[in-house]
């Protein structure tokens, strides 16, 4: 396992899972806690082929939680500042850098991170690769 990646799991273990015990969509993105954070943008296909989006020159904020699947398994969002609409914004702009190479907006904390994907505050997940923990 790459440092960062550790880094990123301790992080996400102590940081991103909910203080409460709710079951609600509410628990997997917590209101409480919550810290203002920044994603660079890479474009992603289904075969998890990607390119930095304006040569990783963009950056959105929002915050970065964990999201469980399941009692076992849980991945990484990004949970964007503007939603939906932010979310179509970085599409369009993956569409306007590389056609329909690259469709899928994904957020990453650094050059060597695994595979997050952007969510809504209500808990709508947005398409792309990610690497379950």
């Amino acid at each position: 396992m790459k440092l960062s990646h550790f880094l990123i799991s301790i992080l996400a273990t102590t940081a991103f899972f909910p203080q409460n015990n709710s079951i609600a969509t509410a628990a997997f993105f917590p209101q409480n806690n919550s810290t203002a954070a920044e994603a660079y943008i890479y474009c992603s296909n289904d075969n998890n082929d990607w390119e930095w989006l304006n040569n990783r020159n963009i950056t959105v904020p929002g915050k970065w939680r964990f999201y469980p699947m399941n009692i076992t398994n849980s991945f990484v969002v990004f949970i964007l500042t503007g939603g939906e609409n932010a979310y179509i914004y970085l599409a369009e702009k993956c569409a306007e850098e590389f056609g329909n190479r690259y469709p899928y907006p994904q957020p990453a904390s650094s050059i060597f991170n695994n595979w997050f994907v952007f969510a809504t505050q209500n808990g709508k997940i947005f398409p792309g690769y990610k690497t379950l923990y």
